[in-house]
């Protein structure tokens, strides 16, 4: 997990990412027939990855979970892309973005959404969020309500979680310890408790621990 985030966005982060498990066994890419065009916006001194499908006149912004990427939406894209432009990020810190040493808040991830919704030409858009990508959509509303036509959470919640930070710290710590890739294996895990899913939980589990512990 990303150490730089405060004790409380932390603990929400994980508590959030659960809909993660639902990711599904296939390919990275997010165009199960061809492979999409890489686009990378300046933000600050780094870069940050998106790539665009679909068409439409409607506007899709997904945003994905802790330690996930925007492939974690490859089965939705089929889905949407005869319906809308869908635009899909890889966050700061995750994916094919730069991974720079700095804190990652909410408003940093939000502030990263909208850099890319800026580079894409996107003046308003349906907003999509998966776990922790619910409390960076609400960032981005909050810093620039007139480019939001709506909200739609994932598996996310839109409130934070009631805590204080000594009991977010405590949450989150094993996470933040050198052991973090046996912990997040464990996690997740459990979130697969039906025989028959231990591919899909596999490739979830993978995808996960390519975010760097940093």
């Amino acid at each position: 997990m990303l150490k730089s985030l405060s004790a409380t966005l932390a603990a929400a982060a994980i508590l959030l990412f659960a809909g993660c498990a639902s990711s599904p066994e296939t390919r990275h890419a997010t165009n199960q027939d061809a492979a999409p065009k890489s686009h990378f916006v300046k933000f600050g001194t780094n870069k940050v990855h998106y790539v665009v499908e679909g068409q439409g006149n409607h506007i899709i912004v997904f945003v994905h979970c802790w330690s996930g990427n925007l492939g974690f939406w490859r089965e939705q894209v089929p889905a949407f892309a005869d319906k809308a432009r869908l635009i899909l990020i890889d966050l700061p810190g995750h994916g094919q973005s730069d991974k720079p040493h700095t804190a990652y808040t909410m408003d940093f991830f939000a502030e990263a959404v909208l850099a890319v919704m800026q580079d894409a030409h996107v003046h308003k858009a349906t907003l999509v969020g998966h776990s922790m990508g619910t409390p960076i959509m609400c960032r981005v509303y909050k810093q620039s309500p007139e480019r939001v036509a709506a909200l739609v959470s994932v598996d996310g919640v839109l409130r934070r979680p009631k805590m204080t930070p000594e009991q977010a710290q405590q949450f989150v710590a094993p996470f933040n310890a050198p052991d973090y890739r046996e912990k997040t294996r464990e996690f997740m895990g459990s979130m697969f408790p039906v025989p028959g899913t231990e591919a899909v939980r596999d490739r979830v589990i993978s995808e996960l621990l390519e975010t760097p512990n940093m």
